[in-house]
């Protein structure tokens, strides 16, 4: 908030490291406009998913039998043709594809949100907009 009040507003404004939805709608209400972070592809590494209602670790063990997809509320093709169930397999045995696949529905998620932040600035209803994401996150 302090540095973008000193940053010309005729120029673009880039933060690099910001990869999480809730410093990311943060920045956004201050001015940001490009991001760039490892956190997507970091997370997918280690077995993690962003969701709508926030990461979901699929080393869990109660993702074993779970035929859900990742998020039911995203589009992507992970979601669209993979359970939790059968990504934590892949994650579970070393598979280099479940990091693919993750990484994939990650990056998928992430500018999902930021076409419906740009939609939320145009109609303008971003605070309302940023709200419901962030409580949609905490909720589990």
């Amino acid at each position: 908030a302090w540095t973008t009040l000193h940053i010309p507003h005729d120029k673009p404004l880039y933060v690099m490291g910001i990869g999480t939805p809730a410093y990311m709608l943060s920045a956004i209400e201050h001015g940001v406009d490009m991001f760039d972070c490892v956190l997507p592809t970091r997370l997918a590494r280690h077995g993690v998913a962003m969701t709508t209602y926030g990461n979901l670790t699929l080393k869990k063990e109660c993702f074993e039998y779970d035929h859900a997809p990742l998020d039911e509320n995203c589009s992507c093709r992970v979601c669209r043709s993979h359970s939790r169930a059968y990504l934590r397999h892949l994650f579970r045995t070393g598979e280099i594809l479940s990091a693919m696949l993750l990484s994939y529905h990650n990056l998928y998620f992430l500018n999902s949100l930021m076409q419906r932040a740009r939609e939320a600035i145009n109609n303008n209803c971003f605070a309302a907009f940023k709200r419901e994401v962030l409580s949609a996150q905490n909720r589990e």
